[in-house]
């Protein structure tokens, strides 16, 4: 399954393209579901986040190339381990539950919902898409 060939530019191609379409579906979906711009607006949220009319916001799924790279050059390293054998998706999984998990700045109210994050869901589509 791994192959030798399998350059850099590849792989931060595959990893990069998999996390922005994670990061744009899953937080369209989020904003639609949660009704994000009442929330931003009324809410004490609104002096913490930015307004969905900011043109920041409006970029951030394009900013998400930079964050896309960054998880591709972290991941090179363990790319054999992660398409060389039939548990590499498994690997990645556990990886993204642990990291997601050390990744939150506020207090966790259930450390068990992370198994169903973005990240998770992330790593998966990742996962099937490398194949």
């Amino acid at each position: 399954m791994f192959k030798d060939t399998l350059t850099f530019r590849t792989f931060a191609w595959r990893v990069t393209a998999a996390h922005m379409l994670t990061y744009f579906v899953v937080g369209f979906i989020a904003f639609m579901v949660f009704d994000y711009r009442t929330l931003y607006a009324t809410t004490e949220l609104r002096h913490l986040m930015r307004s969905t009319d900011s043109a920041w916001v409006a970029a951030g799924p394009a900013l998400q190339v930079v964050r896309g790279l960054l998880f591709a050059a972290v991941l090179w390293p363990l790319r054999e381990r992660l398409l060389g054998g039939p548990q590499g998706g498994l690997t990645l999984f556990g990886l993204m539950v642990g990291l997601a998990s050390l990744d939150q700045p506020g207090q966790r109210q259930d450390p068990w919902r992370e198994c169903c994050s973005p990240r998770c869901l992330q790593a998966f589509t990742w996962w099937v898409y490398r194949r």
